[in-house]
């Protein structure tokens, strides 16, 4: 965008005019589409007096937004156009910038995006410990001394702390609900991933909620962990890569030796792309709207290509003083410090080859199981084959890694999906919505030793001894073979 200009604003400022405009427009028609009668029941019950005329405003259309994923594509833009407002010189411009900002802003008031507005207020708090060392110093002392206090209490007195557990679990509780589930997935499937868009269908079917209300789940409700869903370990290390590279380059690019002339407008609004990403990220954390879609990613993705402008300021065309790279620095403790992190991992590969088997088949046995239950295009053979290929790799992972709980988990869901073919094919028929046939998959899962609800039993009881807290293991224990007594 205007790269070869020599005025280093025609770069910056169409760009963050152009996400600013974008901001106000879907703040707006966040205001028309939003369902307000539905927004009381997100805690905004005391607004409203605000919703009432906000639902006599027109709508564009049948189709009504979620204010989640409103909340959370408006997350970056929030601090750039603050920062904007604060950094352009002519009056208009900053006069327009914080009436954007103050639009976005009252959205997220207004609908009570109470997770968004943490996120903006973690923001805002990281910058003012930014900006000033001594009370950066104070907050870390007093978070250092809270968080030893906790460990010693968690030690010496257990009963202490465990009020807090209970706290954490009233206030997020149905969040608790949903990431075991995202956890348990990735763990499962820690090599490959569950595939894109699979989120639902396998966390309510293999790790069921037990639950009703949750059985509408689209995505983990965290950015990470649905990254992780989507593709395994490989998928939030993409994620932690982000992060890393942004504040990275945002670091250089705070260093850059540029003639100051050239890289004063990036580095006035380069704050406003940072503490945007912050936001963002931290949002993201606890909620993923933005990213379980492609239209709303698009405008983060966006404001990532804008923010490159800044973290990565060139001279001017015309300068007669070109950018100068510091001088490398030496790649002796660095090429020491890689060969040896390789040894460590390979070595720590070695000593847990059995669980790295283990997790391995395990993986293995829930891709064929994933594909048997929820692929349209297969026949009942093929479904039969996918169900005795899942098993035989679950039985592989507990003869390579007799400890490792989720395999005897998953093969005791299975076996008690199975004990109830009918019902399991009809349940996962209906909350897929898509007209599966299932029931030939169930047909092909090998007969245990006894029946299959005596080997879900087996399976299911291991898996708590093995792992007390596996809360999957422990619903069908508690809710399903009850029943079968």
């Amino acid at each position: 965008w205007h790269w070869g200009s020599r005025d280093a604003a025609r770069r910056v400022w169409p760009l963050v005019a152009l996400l600013i405009l974008a901001g106000c427009a879907l703040a707006a028609l966040g205001y028309l589409q939003t369902d307000w009668s539905l927004a009381q029941r997100r805690g905004a019950a005391f607004l409203a007096p605000l919703h009432s005329p906000l639902s006599t405003l027109p709508a564009l259309g049948a189709k009504r937004l979620n204010p989640s994923v409103v909340g959370n594509t408006l997350l970056p833009l929030i601090p750039l156009a603050f920062v904007a407002a604060g950094a352009v010189r002519h009056a208009a411009a900053r006069l327009g910038a914080a009436l954007a900002a103050l639009l976005m802003l009252s959205y997220l008031v207004v609908v009570w995006s109470r997770g968004d507005l943490l996120a903006l207020g973690v923001t805002a708090l990281l910058a003012l410990l930014w900006r000033w060392r001594g009370l950066r110093e104070a907050a870390l002392g007093l978070g250092v001394g809270a968080v030893g206090a906790l460990a010693l209490a968690a030690v010496f007195s257990p009963s202490t702390v465990a009020p807090l557990g209970d706290l954490a679990g009233h206030i997020y509780p149905a969040r608790a609900m949903v990431w075991t589930r995202a956890l348990y997935i990735i763990g499962d499937h820690l090599f490959t991933g569950a595939g894109l868009d699979n989120f639902r269908p396998v966390a309510r079917n293999s790790y069921p909620y037990f639950d009703p209300a949750f059985d509408q789940t689209e995505h983990a409700h965290s950015w990470p962990l649905q990254a992780g869903v989507d593709g395994g370990i490989w998928g939030m290390a993409a994620v932690v890569w982000l992060a890393v590279a942004f504040y990275t380059a945002a670091a250089r690019a705070a260093k850059q030796d540029v003639r100051p002339a050239a890289s004063a407008v990036s580095s006035a609004v380069r704050p406003g792309f940072v503490a945007g990403f912050t936001a963002f990220f931290i949002g993201l954390l606890y909620d993923n709207g933005t990213m379980s879609g492609p239209r709303a990613a698009l405008v983060f993705w966006l404001f990532l290509g804008a923010a490159l402008v800044t973290l990565a300021p060139h001279a001017d065309a015309a300068d007669d003083v070109l950018y100068r790279r510091p001088p490398p620095a030496p790649r002796r403790g660095r090429i020491a410090a890689g060969i040896a992190c390789l040894l460590a991992g390979a070595l720590l590969i070695w000593a847990s080859r059995d669980w790295a088997v283990g997790l391995w088949h395990n993986n293995l046995a829930n891709v064929a199981r994933n594909q048997g239950l929820y692929t349209m295009e297969m026949d009942d053979g093929q479904r039969a084959a996918l169900a005795g290929a899942a098993v035989a790799d679950y039985r592989r992972a507990i003869a390579a890694a007799p400890d490792l709980a989720a395999a005897h988990r998953n093969l005791g869901v299975l076996y008690w999906q199975a004990a109830q073919p009918e019902e399991s094919a009809r349940h996962i028929s209906w909350t897929t919505a898509l007209p599966l046939r299932p029931l030939a998959f169930f047909s092909g899962v090998p007969q245990p030793e006894g029946s299959y609800m005596e080997a879900a039993r087996r399976e299911l009881n291991l898996a708590l001894t093995l792992a007390p807290g596996d809360v999957v293991a422990e619903g069908i224990m508690e809710h399903k073979m009850s029943m079968s007594k």
